[in-house]
C-alpha cells in the first residue's frame, strides 16, 4: 500500500489480506446400507467454524426425510437414495454435500414354512400358507401336486394358500411351490421349493 499525505511525504506498506476461513462441512453417516422402512438420523457437523454460523439448511429431496430444511433430519427409506445438503452462511457463501443411502433388504429376512396344517386347531398362522417378512408389497404364488397339477394360484401377501383344492380339503402331501415377490425397494425375488400339508 503506498501513501502520501499532504505535506508530500510518502509511506509505502504491505498489508497482508487474510481469506476468510472455509467451512468444512460433514453428515454423519454418510454413505450408508438400512434395511427397507428402517430409520437412521443424519447428523451434521462442522469445521473449523461453528456449526452455527450456518443460516440455513436445505435437503434435497425431501423424499423419506422427516424434514427438508432442519440440521439433522431422520430419513426412512424403502429405496436406495442420494441426498444432497446445501448450507447458506456468511450471507452469500454455500457449501454442499453429497449423502448415500443404500436399502438392502436381504433374503434371511423372508420367511416360506416348510409345512403347514390347515385343520382349523392350531395357531391361525399355521392355518395358510405365505411367505413372511417385512417390506413384501405383493406376492404371485403358485402351488403344484406331485402330478405338477396347479392346486392353487394366488395374489397379494394378506392370506395365501388354505389348503384347499376344488373346494375341498387337498391330500396330507408334499406340495411344490413357486413365488415371485414384490419388496418396498422395487426388488423382484423368486423362491421356490416343497411345503408339507399336514392334516
Amino acid at each position: 500500500m503506498f501513501i502520501k499525505d499532504t505535506s508530500g511525504c510518502t509511506i509505502d506498506s504491505m498489508i497482508e489480506i487474510k481469506e476468510p476461513e472455509q467451512l468444512e462441512l460433514r453428515v454423519h453417516p454418510n454413505d450408508t446400507i438400512i434395511t427397507a422402512g428402517s430409520e437412521v438420523r443424519l447428523k451434521v457437523s462442522t469445521s473449523p467454524l461453528d456449526i452455527d454460523t450456518i443460516q440455513t439448511f436445505t435437503w434435497t429431496p425431501s423424499e423419506g426425510l422427516s424434514c427438508a430444511d432442519c440440521k439433522d433430519p431422520i430419513a426412512t427409506n424403502y429405496s436406495s437414495k442420494i441426498y444432497y445438503l446445501e448450507v447458506k452462511y456468511r450471507d452469500k457463501c454455500i457449501e454442499k454435500k453429497k449423502v448415500v443411502i443404500n436399502v438392502k433388504i436381504n433374503d434371511f429376512q423372508l420367511f416360506v414354512p416348510n409345512a403347514f396344517s390347515p385343520n382349523g386347531k392350531d395357531d391361525p398362522e399355521n392355518e395358510f400358507f405365505k411367505i413372511y417378512g417385512p417390506g413384501i408389497v405383493n406376492t404371485t404364488m403358485s402351488v403344484y401336486n406331485r402330478w405338477g397339477e396347479r392346486v392353487y394360484f394366488g395374489e397379494g401377501h394378506i392370506n395365501g394358500w388354505d389348503g384347499t383344492y376344488q373346494g375341498e380339503v387337498a391330500a396330507q402331501a408334499n406340495y411344490a411351490y413357486d413365488i415371485e415377490v414384490l419388496l418396498l425397494n422395487g426388488e423382484t425375488t423368486r423362491y421356490k421349493g416343497n411345503v408339507t400339508l399336514i392334516k
